[in-house]
């Protein structure tokens, strides 16, 4: 195999931290909502770790697929790996919940506003149009927005030329921010505009374009103002302004983007900030993200309901820090009981490495 195309396949151990980063960023935002003002203002843009997510997902995605484009097991391969690794926990926790916890939450009296009628919607992957309607399962819309990324792009990156593929990426990035012009400031639309697919494709497009390009300069240098620009906009007009919901979800992908390449540029030096992302601790959370975000929902419910009878400021920061340990303690058995063990069959969805020298040869002529 080549130089390059082990480059282009190599794991960054500081990747699994920003993962960690990511899903710290959006527990804090949900089990801040049991902390008193101060608490909540303090993670209130928590929920930018979802970005994050969507910068490592276009990111990590699109390096494999550009990586692997020639292989003869291309797409087999790709959708393989992505259902056993995606479809598992999700359809295991819908099933618990519509089948046996909303069955049960009915015959003691509680939840009786929610009856299942909308769980088409989540097993489909197409929860984030239902986002703005107020589903059941709320927190679920940003893994609908990645697993139709994970539909559709693979069928992109074949058939497009590295120009083209980069040419896309950028009009994926201004486009959601023209969507959200129309729908919030010009027809004063806001209902689904934050979960619409059209309107949040920015931040999975710059983490595409970071494995295409290898190395946007400018995007490191914009991660610090852009940030600066969301706490600013977050202070004058609040998280859920049409301020924040037009130009401040760019601004967003914009900073996570620039952190990401950061990262990558980074990665495997000395520096503080490389040695805290591949601290043990973190990757840990990174390594079980996907399922603390999953689950943590019916612990989250569990929290607003205990808080709810007796809410003190010493409650409410001891019940967030039990969620945390609880939504990671339900990642680590998801892991370790559950997932472990079907993506063991991965090994027949393996990439033919014949085909991936081949592009190797190719690539070096």
């Amino acid at each position: 195999m080549s130089r390059q195309t082990q480059t282009e396949l190599k794991i960054v151990p500081e990747l699994d931290g920003v993962r960690g980063v990511a899903i710290l960023l959006v527990l804090a935002f949900h089990f801040g909502h049991v902390l008193p003002h101060s608490g909540r203002v303090l993670f209130g843009l928590g929920w930018a770790g979802v970005d994050l997510f969507f910068v490592l997902s276009g990111y990590l995605i699109t390096r494999i697929l550009w990586s692997t484009r020639e292989n003869p097991s291309y797409f087999v391969s790709f959708y393989g790996r992505r259902i056993l690794r995606i479809f598992p926990v999700a359809f295991a926790f819908l099933a618990a919940y519509f089948w046996i916890a909303l069955p049960l939450a009915h015959h003691f009296g509680y939840d009786l506003d929610r009856n299942g009628s909308d769980q088409l919607w989540y097993w489909a992957y197409l929860a984030n149009w239902h986002y703005g309607l107020h589903g059941s399962l709320t927190h679920l819309w940003s893994l609908s927005i990645e697993e139709q990324f994970y539909l559709i792009w693979p069928g992109v990156v074949f058939a497009t030329s590295h120009r083209n593929l980069q040419r896309l990426c950028i009009l994926l990035v201004v486009l959601p921010l023209s969507f959200r012009f129309l729908l919030m400031g010009v027809f004063h639309y806001s209902t689904l505009t934050q979960g619409m697919t059209i309107c949040r494709t920015e931040a999975l497009a710059l983490g595409s374009l970071i494995a295409l390009s290898r190395g946007i300069r400018a995007l490191p240098w914009l991660a610090v103002p852009s940030a600066v620009g969301v706490i600013a906009i977050d202070a004058a007009f609040g998280a859920q302004g049409r301020i924040m919901g037009i130009y401040g979800l760019t601004l967003v992908a914009l900073a996570c983007a620039g952190f990401v390449q950061g990262v990558v540029k980074r990665a495997g030096n000395a520096s503080v900030s490389s040695r805290l992302l591949r601290s043990a601790w973190l990757r840990r959370f990174g390594k079980y993200s996907y399922a603390i975000y999953v689950l943590h929902a019916p612990i989250l419910s569990l929290a607003f309901h205990v808080n709810a009878k007796a809410p003190t400021p010493l409650r409410g920061f001891a019940i967030f820090f039990a969620g945390i340990a609880l939504s990671y303690l339900a990642g680590w058995a998801s892991w370790h009981f559950f997932e472990s063990r079907i993506l063991r069959l991965k090994r027949y969805f393996a990439y033919d490495r014949a085909g991936i020298q081949t592009k190797a040869a190719v690539a070096t002529v």
